[in-house]
Order: structure tokens, then C-alpha cells, then sequence
């Protein structure tokens, strides 16, 4: 019965994470999840954060939508969408690794103004 209790609390431990990435804006550049007229430029953003200890360390990863949109060439943001997922290779560090490495994959897509559209 112990056997089988410490398999199942190591079974728990090597399954489940804490990983957790925070989305947010600075007010470098105007952004909105809805839609707006005049965002014609599509972009895509795409970014890796890495956790370990069963994604305890570090506790969060911040990404700043506006500041990566600003960095595609963007002067306003608007119907921004979100992926956060693990490719195949990802998932088998995870599981390769115990849960003592787990990275996080995401996409952040937006519709844009550029600075030549003011022109």
C-alpha cells in the first residue's frame, strides 16, 4: 500500500505544473483585443519562456504585448489574439527531463498601423 501511494504521489509530481505567463501592456503603443478600422498589417509575434522545478522557478514570465508589436514595426495594435501551446520537441523535454525543464511557446497576432500609413 506504501508502494503504491509514493507511486502515485510521484506520478502527481512529475504531472502537473505551474507555469504561468502574463500578458500585458505598458502604454508604449495603443492596443485592443477588439477589432479597429485602419489595422490592416498583420504580425506575428512569436516567443519562448522557460520554467523549471515543475515550472516553480520562475514563478511568472511577463510578456509585453505592446512593446513586441512596437518591435514589428507597429504604432497601434488591435485584435490581438494569444496562443500559448508546447510543440512535440517541447513536451519531450518536459517529460524527458521530469518536469525539472518545461518551456512554453506563444504567438501573439495582431492587426496594425504602421508609421508609413500615417503618410
Amino acid at each position: 500500500m506504501r508502494i503504491g501511494a509514493m507511486a502515485l504521489l510521484g506520478v502527481v509530481v512529475f504531472t502537473v505544473s505551474c507555469t504561468s505567463i502574463r500578458y500585458r501592456s505598458t502604454g508604449v503603443i495603443a492596443t485592443s483585443f477588439s477589432p479597429k478600422p485602419m489595422h490592416v498589417h498583420q504580425t506575428n509575434v512569436e516567443g519562448r519562456k522557460e520554467f523549471y522545478l515543475w515550472g516553480l522557478v520562475p514563478n511568472e514570465h511577463t510578456v509585453e504585448i505592446d512593446k513586441e508589436m512596437s518591435r514589428a514595426g507597429l504604432i497601434s495594435a488591435a485584435n490581438i489574439t494569444i496562443e500559448e501551446y508546447q510543440t512535440l520537441g517541447d513536451k519531450f523535454a518536459t517529460w524527458l527531463s521530469l518536469g525539472l525543464y518545461i518551456p512554453r511557446s506563444y504567438k501573439v497576432r495582431g492587426f496594425g498601423i504602421k508609421t508609413d500609413d500615417r503618410l
